[in-house]
């Protein structure tokens, strides 16, 4: 109980990387990394606000909590478990999955590491596992700020002594796949570390349809019929209007990105459109969005070593057509 529960890693500095945004922002136009839209602490307040609209909660509702951690535990059995939530935002849903993962547990043996950029954010989920979990006997929480796509950098999570008694989970819950650049990039480097057996789960939405095409898209996509929601623009926005030394107003509009490496994905590109002096304005990407195939998502994983044990639906009063998916890590295969 008194060991180090909090871990900030060498290299990593969020104040140089709000000075990045700030000379981004007041240069041309370009995307914003989805990392900066966290930083400072009123986006992550602004975030905060806009995981508590009804959307969102419906959302979060909707998760298939229960049916997880249930297939979860009969994975698991009575070996070692190491949750690591990357990206957790508020953390909210992973501890709502941590306590489903404890249920009917008479000796629990769980670590939960909650990893992410933004020391206001980490701190919120941190706190709130905490009070979730703090007093729970073979419960311990740890807080580390840090960027998930420099996972393999950190050692703490992949060095286990006594491996076969210990399994790893690694989630991404709350869309977090969606804001990836290169998703398969990201899945054959992040989880270098991953032994198998170890375990992976993350959410997706799908697509409104296969045809990748832009006019297709924009008849299907419910997104584009609609404005961006106000919680929406003043996360979004929060940033230009605090480090854009020349903003005078921001418009908001949806671009349709064709261009993905996962057949039958297409993405949804929030775009700002900032007014400055003299009529000239400049655009910034501020978030990204993709919706899937859930076949092309599986079948990815499985070219990179990862097995699918299933996907599980959204339920309840959230009609999205979105899933949780669920893989194991299988050992290398054997060349003849």
């Amino acid at each position: 109980r008194l060991a180090p529960n909090w871990y900030v890693y060498p290299g990593f500095d969020s104040v140089a990387m709000l000075g990045e945004l700030s000379k981004q922002l007041n240069g041309g136009s370009g995307a914003i990394e989805q990392t900066h839209a966290y930083l400072d602490h009123k986006s992550a307040l602004d975030f905060i606000s806009l995981c508590n609209t009804p959307r969102y909660l419906a959302w979060r509702d909707s998760f298939p909590i229960e049916e997880s951690a249930a297939q979860l535990r009969e994975l698991v059995g009575c070996a070692g478990l190491d949750v690591i939530a990357l990206g957790p935002g508020d953390g909210r849903t992973e501890v709502q999955l941590v306590r489903g993962l404890l249920a009917h547990a008479d000796r629990p043996n769980l670590r939960f590491y909650l990893l992410d950029a933004s020391q206001p954010l980490l701190s919120r989920a941190f706190r709130h596992a905490m009070d979730s979990f703090g007093d729970q006997p073979g419960v311990f929480v740890c807080g580390i700020q840090g960027n998930f796509h420099h996972l393999p950098r950190y050692a703490q999570l992949h060095y286990t002594p006594a491996r076969s008694h210990r399994r790893r989970l690694y989630t991404l819950l709350g869309n977090t796949v969606a804001n990836l650049d290169h998703e398969p990039m990201f899945f054959q480097t992040a989880f270098t570390g991953a032994a198998p057996g170890d375990l992976l789960l993350f959410d997706v939405d799908y697509g409104f349809t296969t045809v990748i095409d832009a006019a297709e898209i924009q008849r299907k996509d419910p997104a584009l019929h609609n404005p961006l929601p106000e919680p929406s623009k003043r996360w979004l926005g929060g940033p230009i209007t605090r480090y854009c030394q020349e903003a005078q107003s921001i418009a908001f509009s949806l671009r349709i990105d064709t261009n993905r490496p996962l057949g039958g994905s297409y993405g949804l590109q929030t775009i700002a459109t900032v007014g400055l002096p003299g009529k000239r304005t400049k655009e910034f990407c501020m978030a990204q969005s993709r919706r899937y195939q859930p076949s092309s998502m599986v079948e990815c994983l499985r070219k990179l070593g990862w097995e699918s044990l299933g996907v599980f639906p959204f339920s309840g009063s959230e009609t999205r057509p979105r899933g949780l998916f669920l893989f194991q890590k299988q050992f290398p295969r054997l060349k003849h």
